[in-house]
């Protein structure tokens, strides 16, 4: 059973749901002497507050918590749920909640915490079964206030932000070529075809500068449409040649850009994590429709009320990796800037086609199935059979920052002499991380895929601006206990990491291209929730990538990151927008493996 996203807006009217686990008014909790009405509407709005953060509760500015039954005394303005009900019943609650603190210093309520649909039901509908309370957090329940505790608790499965965005468009135009462009049918290397279909997101959030005019969508306008006279399959759509093989045609019918604005703070995403409040800084594309009628690129300019500005970038991913991508994101900014294109595209994609006749001489075991979960892993005991995320599909998203100090002590757990890479004893430290969160036996096989850049493994290498998919995959493959295994720290996982990275040469990759081109079906090599969920793991890196030099004329951006993450089990390792030599690994795991997994992170 799956149902759509729901939109419950508690405020000076009652909530019309059609779900029956959402059809009754709550019974009015008594908290000492004033009885508390939800659908009350209130005068007192001066504070915005939300929870956010897990295992954290942030407090106001003199330190104060407030207590329960303090809060329950400040009246509701408005509350508003956005609910996602996933499979049978497992619900994503974010809440937004405003109250004026009458003399106490303001506070923020619990934080973000797993729950069930059911459990919520119990909570508004009165006791049905123990075990959907036995499903939620213990501190809940200390007192009548528990039910205030829950509404005010920004409740998800995808934990690290908790903000509530509603985005109003203002406008959304096409933005076609400033001047003609040539229109041609643009072929497709098979590592065009092998990537994932869908638009990869990313977001930019800037911080504003002061000046007038921050973020003037105009002058975005403007540039974008000159970005896409040298960019020009960026504006066209796909389109299948006369053996169904995808191409691009270069019609020139432009990339959607949508002008927003939210009464949100850039602020409200905390870290930045990638979770589905990021998603809505990007226009959704709908899918169900022919593969001809969807923009290649969609972008999304949100203006925040603290003066802030996000860029949300939706890319498909048959059209440009994360290199090709960046150098359009950042021609574009530096043509908003008059500074020019610097580096011109380079639209051939048959310097990647295989030799002929093709002669793969490696197995290729990163296009070979992923070693299938032999045994479920372990529920905790605190998250009962009836309602185990792990078994409804949900996952948690979030994001772990690694100062330099810490990854120079994971760097000391090298032995003497050694020649690992900061990037393979990373990859080896989260590798074994997830192992051990996802209690995997010791005997399963696990893989990891990591992205690779071809372009400086081909000999000779394609053309500097190539602009299309140069990406491989090194996969190295273990038994979970040896990831796990204490003894000799990361350094043997490293190693194997190491040695897998080694192997991709120019003999690889070139038998790699040689292999796909002898594939019947290459739609049954793209990779998607099969490949990455447990036991196996993805992990891409953006430390090499120039991620944060789009600079349209007001500054670089404070954070540049993935605007989601689609799978269960992948990863991406993030470099520091201010270069202090730290990184942040934003990872997508099931609840309960995420729970074990950021207690493991830090543990170095």
């Amino acid at each position: 059973m799956c149902h759509d996203d729901l939109f419950i807006d508690v405020g000076s009217r009652r909530p019309t749901v059609d779900h029956p686990h959402l059809h009754r008014r709550p019974t009015r909790p008594v908290f000492g002497e004033q009885r508390w009405d939800p659908y009350e509407p209130s005068a007192y709005v001066d504070v915005h507050h939300r929870a956010t953060g897990v295992g954290t509760q942030r407090v106001g500015p003199s330190g104060h918590r407030p207590t329960n039954s303090q809060v329950a005394h400040q009246p509701i303005l408005r509350t508003t749920f956005a609910t996602k009900i996933s499979r049978v019943g497992f619900l994503r609650a974010n809440l937004s909640y405003r109250y004026r603190s009458r003399g106490l210093s303001p506070g923020e309520l619990p934080c973000p915490h797993e729950i069930s649909f059911l459990s919520l039901s119990w909570l508004y509908n009165g006791p049905s079964d123990p075990r959907f309370k036995a499903a939620l957090p213990p501190e809940l329940f200390p007192s009548p206030p528990s039910l205030l505790s829950l509404l005010a608790a920004s409740c998800e499965l995808e934990d690290g932000g908790g903000a509530m965005v509603v985005i109003n468009v203002r406008r959304s135009t096409m933005v076609r070529p400033a001047e003609p462009t040539q229109r041609r049918r643009l072929w497709n290397s098979n590592l065009d075809l092998v990537v994932p279909r869908f638009h990869t997101p990313s977001v930019y959030f800037y911080r504003p500068d002061g000046s007038a005019g921050f973020f003037d969508a105009a002058v975005m306008r403007q540039a974008l449409a000159r970005a896409l006279v040298p960019f020009y399959p960026m504006a066209g759509r796909l389109a299948r040649d006369e053996d169904g093989r995808i191409e691009i045609d270069c019609n020139g019918e432009g990339v959607l850009f949508v002008e927003a604005d939210t009464d949100a703070a850039v602020d409200d995403f905390g870290d930045f994590a990638p979770t589905m409040e990021l998603k809505q800084l990007i226009p959704k594309v709908d899918y169900t429709d022919d593969i001809a009628a969807f923009p290649l690129l969609v972008l999304q300019v949100t203006y925040f009320k603290c003066g802030g500005v996000s860029l949300g970038v939706g890319m498909q991913h048959h059209v440009a990796d994360g290199f090709s991508g960046l150098h359009f994101i950042n021609s574009w900014s530096d043509i908003a800037r008059g500074v020019g294109v610097r580096v011109q595209p380079f639209i051939d994609r048959t310097l990647l086609r295989a030799r002929d006749p093709p002669t793969p001489s490696f197995p290729h075991v990163e296009y070979q199935p992923a070693p299938p979960l032999k045994t479920a892993p372990s529920t905790p005991p605190t998250s009962p059979p009836s309602v185990n995320p792990a078994k409804l599909g949900s996952v948690a998203v979030s994001i772990f920052k690694l100062t330099r100090a810490q990854l120079n002590l994971l760097k000391a757990k090298s032995p003497p002499g050694g020649t690992y890479s900061t990037y393979a004893l990373l990859a080896a430290h989260v590798w074994r991380c997830a192992c051990v969160a996802r209690d995997l036996p010791p005997d399963q096989p696990t893989k990891m895929y990591i992205a690779t850049d071809g372009r400086q493994r081909l000999v000779p290498p394609p053309p500097e601006g190539y602009f299309g998919n140069v990406i491989f995959t090194a996969t190295p493959m273990a038994a979970a206990g040896e990831v796990a295994a204490e003894g000799g720290g990361p350094a043997p996982t490293a190693g194997t990491i190491q040695e897998s990275l080694t192997r991709m040469d120019d003999a690889y990759v070139r038998s790699a291209l040689d292999y796909l081109e002898m594939q019947p079906d290459l739609a049954a090599l793209v990779r998607g929730a099969h490949t990455f969920r447990c036991p196996n793991i993805g992990l891409t890196s953006w430390v090499r990538l120039p991620i944060h030099d789009a600079d349209f004329g007001w500054g670089r951006p404070v954070f540049m990151g993935p605007g989601g993450i689609a799978y269960e089990g992948l990863a991406f390792v993030l470099p520091s927008p201010t270069a202090d030599g730290s990184l942040s690994v934003a990872i997508s795991l099931q609840p309960d493996h995420m729970l074990e997994f950021r207690k493991l992170i830090y543990d170095i």
